[in-house]
């Protein structure tokens, strides 16, 4: 896709782009928005609990600084490698 080119240098820009900076901004406005849900308490039990455990996770990756370009480059510098979840951290 054109974003996903534009983000690698395929296409041409007037400065060079940083694909893992640009990951790092779509991770952050996902986590953001994770972080501040709101869930209606009628929902399924168990399922408001996952969402609210999702909600703190978030807010404490917000609050430990932890999103940041070194962490997401390494995860998306080793994903053609076929890292597994305990190696990308």
């Amino acid at each position: 896709d054109v974003e996903g080119g534009q983000a690698v240098n395929l296409v041409p820009a007037e400065k060079p782009q940083d694909v893992y900076t640009f990951v790092l901004n779509v991770v952050k406005k996902k986590v953001h928005a994770q972080a501040t849900a709101e869930f209606e308490e009628s929902m399924d039990p168990e399922r408001y609990a996952t969402e609210e455990k999702k909600k703190q996770l978030a807010q404490r990756l917000i609050e430990l600084d932890v999103l940041q370009r070194k962490v997401v480059k390494q995860t998306v510098m080793t994903i053609c490698y076929g890292v597994t979840r305990i190696g990308a951290f």
